[in-house]
Parts: structure tokens; sequence; C-alpha cells
């Protein structure tokens, strides 16, 4: 009792301008069997086809390497950028540089050592994923 769905909402005039009350014997979703799984299906057989799986599948592959390559060359050359200046280049330790390349290499080693590689598992996540439930979208 009082589940509102979006269909009541969208089909009650007012709504917006005074609390309306829900028509019970239009509720409907995934418990009933109504209008959601009904528009699940519709999009899952219209829009999520083989070529828009495969497209997500290359496009999320694409991105995450490029995100991996990027936090893990950033990451490296922060990391490589303070131990440069430790010997002895701008100053040396105990310099402006050097202060400014602690604070890069803070944020430095968690791309290198933690968020590059995590894309890594991500990507071979994702395509397994999409191997398996395959079988829905074809």
């Amino acid at each position: 009792m009082g589940t509102v769905t979006v269909v009541n909402h969208l089909t009650l005039d007012g709504v917006i301008q005074a609390p309306a009350h829900p028509d019970e014997d239009r509720r409907g979703g995934f418990e009933h069997g109504g209008w959601a799984s009904e528009y699940f299906d519709d999009v899952q057989g219209e829009y999520m086809g083989a070529e828009s799986v495969a497209a997500l599948l290359m496009v999320a592959t694409i991105a995450g390497i490029l995100m991996a390559g990027f936090l893990n060359n950033g990451g490296g050359a922060w990391d490589n950028a303070k131990k440069y200046i430790e010997t002895g280049a701008y100053g040396g330790k105990r310099s402006e540089a050097h202060k400014a390349a602690v604070v890069g290499d803070t944020v430095g080693d968690p791309f290198k050592d933690t968020a590059g590689p995590s894309l890594h598992v991500l990507i071979k996540l994702l395509s397994t994923i999409t191997l398996v439930l395959a079988p829905l979208f074809i």
C-alpha cells in the first residue's frame, strides 16, 4: 500500500500543485511485474543489443587504458621529480622546490600505486562480465 510509481506521477494532473493520492489499482513495479519489468524488457531488446554492448566495452576499455596510463605515468613523474630534487637540483632538501615536490609525491604515490593498477582490474572485470552476460544481449 502506498507505493507511488512513475506511472501515477506522469498521468495525474496537478501533482506538482497539490498532493495527490496514488491510484492503487495502477501501481506496479518489479515486485508486481508491472510497468518496470515491461520497460526494462523493451530497453534491453531495443537499445541494449550486441552492438551497443560491444561499443560500451570498447569505449570503457579505451578510456580505462588511457586513464591508467595517465595515472601511472603522472604518479611516477611526481615521484621521480622529488628524487631528482633530493640529489641537489633546484636547491636540494629543505628548499621550496623540495617542499613542493613532497606535496606532489604525496599525490603521486596513490596514483602510481593504487589508482592506475586498479583500473587494470576494472577493465578485466568489465570484459569478463560482458562476456558472461552476452547471451542476454544477443
